[in-house]
């Protein structure tokens, strides 16, 4: 994790929009954390996503997953 919040779920799809990046959030109830933060999807990410709990990085990390609309996606202890 490095960069916003934003750059880390558009990772898997760095064309997205800003809308885009808010629905994925907002699919793994990542939205409200957003909503807390003064900069949303621009908050900076600290080095290895040391600013974020556990269940934060893991729902990121499905955001970004989800963002790619796999036909497919396994999960294994994700949340």
């Amino acid at each position: 994790f490095r960069g916003t919040l934003g750059d880390n779920i558009a990772l898997s799809q760095p064309s997205a929009s800003t809308q885009a990046l808010l629905e994925a959030a907002s699919l793994v109830q990542l939205d409200t954390d957003l909503l807390q933060l003064p900069q949303g999807l621009d908050t900076a990410v600290g080095m290895g996503g040391l600013n974020l709990s556990g269940s934060q990085a893991a729902r990121l990390n499905v955001a970004r997953a989800l963002l790619k609309s796999p036909d497919i996606l396994i999960l294994d202890n994700a949340l």
